[in-house]
């Protein structure tokens, strides 16, 4: 078995994995503590409402589900997460149903941009066995795929935690109240999340643009090894152009991060079926290295490599709002199609 080094010279010699090439159609689960309040995606950004140093193109979406968590919910993104449930999540029902849609392979969530983990992780304490839940989603999806004979997958997104929840150190835009990004782990004391730390939740205050520190990719990086040496998914699907931290990157660190060629090394060298990368900006020179992913785009002409089209039909979590993105109020997964 050979024996990949973290270079991508050594990472080229990789191969796209064969069950992936003869499985043309899959089901991602894109379902999480965001789902709660059923308003579709980046919730748990746009609850805070505009910031100085929001985007403009956010300013509908943030104004609408901003008025929406004023309504219906109290507190920031961590009080999110605690209403977040999941006591009528059957895995092997839905999986029943995913392998009879033609379904084969099935990715799961495991940590959006919310930086909420859905498995019981000993490095991040904010995470579904501890909060909301109390249970290891991971784990239940793990085992219901594998009990089906699916190819089993995990996406990973809380690269992006950096330039998204920042906002939690905003101010309320008609209160101009502080939000809960500068809480420490003893303001927890005597409340239901006491011993959590909310600075492992938030990113640290920094000026819009700010790189993050090499910290960020250490800490990314060991909880999705974590993940990976523990659930030993036959896919890995991370958020982003390139490898998270690194050249390219939508959050290139300062400096540059090498810590995601380390982690290709590791996987692909204990997965037993190969193992499978997807990034969203892949040269031809690593298109066996890693995979490319097209989300919600289609490429327009025949491939020498394969690649992967996901999509859903409507917002990445449900919406059942009156001015959705797509269309409102249906199950929320994505389809994955080569």
């Amino acid at each position: 078995m050979t024996q990949f080094k973290p270079t991508w010279e050594s990472l080229r010699t990789h191969r796209i994995p064969q069950w992936f090439g003869e499985a043309k159609f899959g089901i991602w689960s894109h379902w999480g503590p965001q789902s709660v309040a059923r308003s579709g995606d980046w919730y748990a950004r746009h609850l805070y409402g505009m910031q100085p140093w929001s985007e403009p193109w956010e300013r509908k979406r943030a104004g609408r589900q901003h008025a929406h968590h004023r309504a219906h919910f109290q507190g920031g993104a961590k009080d999110l997460f605690r209403q977040w449930r999941a006591e009528r999540f059957d895995p092997d029902e839905l999986m029943d149903l995913y392998v009879s849609s033609g379904a084969r392979y099935f990715v799961a969530l495991a940590t959006h941009c919310d930086n909420f983990d859905l498995w019981n992780s000993e490095q991040h304490g904010w995470n579904a066995a501890r909060v909301g839940p109390g249970r290891d989603i991971v784990a239940a999806w793990e085992r219901a795929a594998r009990t089906a004979g699916l190819p089993f997958g995990l996406s990973f997104h809380h690269n992006w935690t950096w330039r998204w929840l920042d906002v939690a150190h905003g101010r309320d835009p008609e209160t101009g109240e502080p939000y809960d990004g500068a809480l420490t782990r003893a303001d927890g004391a005597g409340t239901w999340w006491e011993g959590l730390d909310p600075a492992e939740l938030y990113p640290e205050r920094h000026e819009p643009g700010t790189k993050p520190p090499a910290r960020e990719a250490e800490r990314f990086y060991a909880r999705v090894r974590e993940a990976l040496d523990r659930y030993r998914p036959d896919l890995v699907y991370l958020d982003d152009g390139r490898l998270p931290f690194g050249a390219g990157s939508v959050v290139e660190s300062q400096p540059v991060s090498t810590a995601g060629l380390d982690l290709l090394a590791h996987y692909y060298n204990t997965c037993r079926s190969g193992g499978l990368v997807t990034l969203k900006d892949v040269p031809d020179a690593d298109r066996t290295a890693v995979l490319l992913d097209c989300e919600r785009r289609q490429l327009d002409e025949a491939q020498p490599y394969p690649w992967q089209f996901d999509t859903s039909d409507g917002e990445w979590f449900d919406c059942s709002d009156d001015d959705p993105m797509f269309h409102p109020a249906r199950p929320r997964s994505r389809s994955c199609t080569r």
